[in-house]
């Protein structure tokens, strides 16, 4: 449910604020135009980029906001000298409608040095610790400027669980122990996080599947308390019911 999570954002951001929303697809399976559109979100009014690398990945979300915004401190060349910034024509400069971009996800992410190889070498182990380093770096640089141009980053990862054996398995976590690539990077700057599960959305008088029913728990809310949960009823090829969820919603609390 976190790429239809995504699609129901941008929906939203469009009706309410004719937003500027870019998808970055990492897991070269991008949905066709009905599948975006049954979310409400209009797929000609979303950018939608591939990506493979995490450099890549961060320098297109950062083209993005200043082609829209326009340009900062400009760049360096190669000989070091100071470049004035090329984004001199923006888009909205005076932030009439706020940026969207979403990335999706995280997980399917490689290094530049290892995706533009010819051949991969399989036996060699990559650097766990790249990937929180270079996002550590990015968003101490970035985070003011995605404040400041009123950009919302949402970002999708998959959690990994290591089960403990032996008199370890006593002290571990039911379920084993989850973490998710970089997590302790993005954790400190972003405003919120959640959990996602799914579970069967069934329709019981007949007994037929109509869907997901898609689980989201805070567990970081910087405005509001934590461990807040909101059932999501998902719909196969027709998005979210959220007539029923908020009814379920209003009900439950």
């Amino acid at each position: 449910g976190k790429s239809s999570f995504m699609y129901l954002e941008y929906a939203m951001a469009q009706l309410m604020s004719q937003a500027y929303c870019m998808h970055i697809e990492t897991e070269g399976a991008q949905a066709p135009a009905d599948y975006i559109r049954s979310f409400g979100c209009n797929p000609g009014a979303l950018m939608i980029k591939e990506c493979q690398s995490l450099e890549e990945c961060l320098a297109v979300v950062d083209e993005y906001i200043c082609i829209i915004r326009g340009g900062f401190g400009g760049s360096v060349s190669k000989e070091g000298r100071a470049i004035k910034s090329r984004y001199d024509t923006p888009v909205d400069k005076e932030m009439a409608a706020p940026i969207l971009v979403g990335i999706d996800s995280l997980s399917s992410l490689g290094t530049e040095a290892g995706v533009g190889v010819d051949i991969a070498d399989a036996g060699s182990t990559s650097q766990l610790s790249y990937h929180t380093r270079k996002l550590r770096e990015y968003f101490r640089n970035r985070v003011g400027r995605l404040r400041d141009t009123q950009t919302f980053m949402m970002l999708t990862s998959h959690e990994t669980a290591k089960i403990e054996t032996g008199k370890k398995s006593f002290s571990a976590p039911p379920g084993g122990n989850k973490t998710a690539l970089a997590q302790e990077a993005i954790g400190i700057h972003a405003t919120y996080g959640m959990d996602v599960q799914a579970a069967p959305y069934v329709d019981k008088a007949r007994g037929v599947r109509l869907g997901d029913i898609v689980t989201m728990k805070t567990f970081k809310n910087k405005i509001s308390p934590k461990d807040r949960m909101l059932n999501l009823y998902l719909e196969w090829n027709q998005g979210f019911d959220l007539v029923k969820t908020d009814f379920e919603f209003l009900l439950t609390h």
